[in-house]
């Protein structure tokens, strides 16, 4: 098994495996589009970072975090905007969707009034398949 920094090219993969691994989560309720361009955003960002761990050629596991998620955030708007807009229009025909888009656009706001520091863990997912192969330690 290999670690490395996530990139670009991996963004499908992740997105696949967040998707399945976070089925029930606001994010992956977007599609795999949307999720796809996000973990392309986050490998771009300067703010945002993560790693992949690779086993034959194949993504089986990652994780995305970020040292300032409202400087993500606005990188995404300014430079991706209308790419995320167009993405997200198919998909904002609830109410309830579009309260949770607004609420996690100005999540960042709310934490930095409650004193929260600005880094945060964004997602982690393995494979099923290399999940429970690890020895605790005794």
């Amino acid at each position: 098994m290999q670690i490395r920094h996530i990139a670009t090219f991996d963004a499908p993969a992740v997105a696949a495996l967040h998707i399945e691994g976070i089925s029930a989560g606001f994010i992956s309720s977007l599609g795999i589009d949307f999720v796809t361009a996000l973990y392309q955003a986050i490998a771009k960002s300067k703010s945002s970072f993560g790693f992949v761990a690779e086993e034959n050629s194949e993504v089986s596991g990652f994780v995305a975090l970020s040292t300032n998620l409202n400087e993500l955030y606005k990188s995404i708007i300014l430079k991706k905007g209308l790419r995320f807009a167009l993405l997200l229009a198919s998909k904002m025909f609830s109410l309830k969707r579009i309260k949770k888009v607004f609420g996690t656009l100005f999540y960042p706001g709310k934490a930095k009034k409650m004193n929260l520091p600005p880094a945060e863990i964004l997602s982690i997912v393995i494979a099923p398949e290399g999940r429970r192969k690890g020895q605790l330690p005794r």
